[in-house]
């Protein structure tokens, strides 16, 4: 057995991947009477290889790494470019999701559809490798399938097309953020000089997703200080109420939104004063059904988002959403043809 942490691993997706790095040769002379000392010279020169062969697919990853800037790029980086590094049949790298309570597939090569379908999210205290490996620290390391399937009967039965399987955490400063997996097609053993290396890599790997966090916490910010100052800029240059509300709509596409209305509280109630929307078409549409009852909003979570002056959010908007709207069918239908899977309502208070 060959784990380091609390028991090895290799997460559900795992069930295809494996992490291999070159293990030294027996360092034996060939025949004819070699010496005992010619056999340990040519053992440590195989080892001086095999080092630097290490070291440099580590410095070509290293480059590749600092050269890409968004997640997408450093994602692709980390898992095919890290492939080559350590050799290996396949990788997977998983990413905590925003709330930090699932792990999600982000990037993975040489992986069965169907296992990735199926591990695609899994909860971030799952009983399988890429959690327990956050969870210590520590690479989870398994030399065999057996050994995974022993100490992960989760993953027992699984299809794979690999035997040997490294699962290594990704993070900095004490904050642990993923994990990257790696496959191989056949059993082996992980040699210090592996473990040393698939620690290195890790955090490379690490380090560029974190400078990629970085950069696009600071991309984010520029965006919303622009979009503040236009938005200052606009709401300033007429007015005429409407027409600044309606060009104030249009400003949040599609940085914010696919869509956006605004209503406006009126004696009658919520009166309709724009909407807006990516697809001109479906901006038609939008319009069309705010002309309905005199453009007054009749569902009732716009007119509770109106009097409690609390924002309402909807992560996932279901198919059963629309019946809860008091709209013939032909008006349902068009709703639906909008394609809307999320939404904000936000009070406006003066």
């Amino acid at each position: 057995m060959s784990a380091t942490g609390e028991r090895p691993t290799g997460i559900g997706p795992e069930a295809d991947g494996g992490l291999a790095a070159a293990t030294v040769g027996d360092g034996g002379g060939g025949g004819g009477g070699g010496t005992v000392g010619g056999g340990d010279q040519e053992a440590r020169l195989l080892a001086a290889e095999q080092a630097m062969g290490r070291l440099s697919r580590l410095q070509s990853l290293t480059s590749l790494l600092s050269g890409a800037k968004s997640r997408d790029d450093v994602c692709t980086v980390v898992v095919h470019h890290g492939m080559a590094g350590v050799e290996a049949a396949n990788g997977v790298l998983c990413l905590l999701t925003d709330d930090g309570r699932e792990l999600e597939i982000v990037r993975a090569i040489g992986i069965r559809p169907e296992t990735e379908e199926n591990w695609h999210r899994f909860p971030a205290d799952a009983p399988v490798p890429a959690c327990d490996a956050m969870r210590s620290g520590q690479p989870v390391l398994f030399s065999s399938l057996e050994e995974r399937d022993l100490l992960y009967p989760v993953l027992k039965g699984q299809p794979s097309n690999n035997q040997a399987f490294a699962t290594l955490p990704l993070g900095l400063g004490g904050r642990t953020f993923g994990a990257l997996t790696f496959g191989w097609a056949r059993p082996r053993e992980f040699t210090i000089e592996d473990r040393q290396f698939l620690g290195a890599v890790a955090e490379q790997c690490a380090q560029a997703l974190d400078r990629c966090r970085l950069y696009e916490a600071e991309a984010r910010e520029r965006r919303r200080k622009d979009f503040v100052a236009e938005a200052g800029a606009v709401l300033a240059s007429s007015l005429d109420y409407e027409t600044t509300i309606q060009r104030a709509a249009e400003l949040l596409l599609p940085e914010l939104a696919d869509a956006c209305v605004v209503h406006v509280r009126t004696p009658d109630g919520l009166e309709l004063m724009s909407a807006a929307h990516v697809d001109p078409e479906h901006e038609r549409i939008l319009r069309q059904l705010g002309q309905k009852d005199d453009r007054i909003a009749r569902h009732f979570r716009l007119l509770e988002v109106a009097l409690s002056r609390r924002p309402l959010l909807v992560d996932e908007i279901r198919p059963t959403l629309w019946d809860e709207i008091p709209v013939g069918s032909e008006e349902r239908a068009q709703l639906q043809r909008l394609g809307l899977r999320s939404g904000l309502a936000v009070p406006l208070v003066v």
